[in-house]
């Protein structure tokens, strides 16, 4: 028998399926439920061009962002959460498996007063730089909510219990991961490669994004070697 550890518990389901005349009316009262915002039905990113392709990230779907190392994948996906969590008050969470809660909050911080990040490693700030760390647009970011899990060793039973946890708690709209890579079993059988049980953890992330009714951004990394094949 095929081991899939991502697989969901078997559940017990209502045999009834809606008829189209249901299910238009549902997809009528959810459009006009919508809150709009500049255009923008899901979580918006911040960023212009994105949103305006994207109309901001939708209900129920699974983004993955890959590249290959030090390219800048986890500061972008910060800015997408500082914005969506400051500048729209969306409540995000972050599962972050390389980071530390301390290294996310240093990096959010340098990128909120534009300081140099290596100060908030160091400690040596100047005055005018303290004045920013206190000033009230500081603030308003202090106050963001932004709920960050730092579990190294996360897996995806566990990812599925908290987000149910932050979304009846917080209210939380939009999960990121960082990355999906070290979510993967470190002790694969022989019959089973990387690549298969990544194809089966992206499967369930999507089936939690639709379960959850909410948008899941993922990053992966791509193995430099893999620009080498044809």
């Amino acid at each position: 028998m095929d081991n899939a550890p991502y697989d969901f518990d078997p559940i017990q389901v209502d045999s009834a399926i809606p008829n189209l005349g249901d299910t238009l009316n549902s997809a009528l009262n959810e459009l006009d439920n919508k809150q709009s915002l500049l255009g923008l039905t899901g979580v918006p990113s911040g960023l212009t061009a994105l949103d305006r392709i994207f109309s901001g990230w939708q209900k129920s779907e699974l983004i993955i962002l890959a590249s290959r190392p030090s390219i800048g994948k986890s500061s972008f996906l910060l800015s997408i959460l500082r914005n969506a969590a400051v500048d729209f008050g969306a409540p995000v969470a972050l599962f972050s498996l390389e980071m530390g809660r301390n290294q996310v909050l240093n990096r959010l911080m340098a990128a909120e007063t534009e300081i140099n990040l290596e100060k908030f490693r160091s400690g040596s700030f100047a005055p005018h730089e303290w004045v920013k760390l206190s000033s009230l647009q500081f603030q308003r970011f202090s106050e963001a909510p932004i709920f960050i899990d730092d579990n190294h060793n996360l897996k995806f039973e566990d990812l599925r219990v908290k987000c149910l946890q932050m979304i009846k708690r917080h209210d939380v709209k939009l999960v990121a991961i960082d990355n999906i890579q070290l979510m993967l079993s470190t002790n694969l059988e022989e019959s089973t490669s990387e690549y298969e049980e990544l194809s089966k953890l992206i499967r369930s992330l999507k089936a939690l994004s639709s379960e959850l009714k909410i948008p899941i951004i993922a990053l992966s990394q791509i193995n430099r070697t893999a620009e080498t094949r044809v």
